[in-house]
């Protein structure tokens, strides 16, 4: 087993130093540049982590189509086809706060004044979640995850 997410910038993911530069590049609104840093990683994942990464990934695609490219319609397909791979990934994942990240990127694409970050779970309170923990519950009944018809039953 992985150690837990121990900094702000450690989640867990197996190429923590691409995690770390696609990460601070989302949060710089540099969506192009977060989707190349973190390919690598997502081409070598597995599992869990490559559907987190690949959903990551899309979120990017999907802000920067919407945004540098004027396409709203290319970033809402991107962030459809997103929502797809996360919809397998806990709501608390990798020390990210999924569901979250969700609700920012699709709030985003409506309102292209709000500049979304990558939410982690230790800025919501919520506990961080080991890189292998695939069984791990999402939410309590009611919770963002289950409103939205991605809970971990599904």
């Amino acid at each position: 087993m992985l150690p837990r997410p121990s900094g702000p910038l450690c989640s867990g993911v197996t190429d923590t130093a691409a995690w770390n530069e696609g990460r601070r590049l989302f949060d710089d609104g540099a969506f192009w540049d977060c989707h190349e840093a973190l390919e690598p990683a997502w081409l070598a994942a597995e599992g869990t982590e490559r559907r987190f990464l690949a959903g990551t990934i899309l979120l990017a695609a999907a802000l920067h189509k919407a945004r540098a490219m004027g396409s709203p319609r290319g970033g809402r397909r991107n962030y459809a086809k997103a929502l797809r791979h996360l919809a397998l990934v806990p709501d608390r994942w990798a020390g990210v706060a999924v569901r979250e990240l969700e609700a920012r990127v699709h709030a985003a694409l409506r309102d292209p004044s709000l500049r979304p970050t990558i939410p982690l779970t230790a800025d919501l309170g919520h506990e961080a979640h080991e890189l292998n923990d695939e069984t791990a519950t999402s939410s309590p009944p009611g919770a963002a995850g289950e409103r939205h018809g991605r809970g971990a039953s599904e």
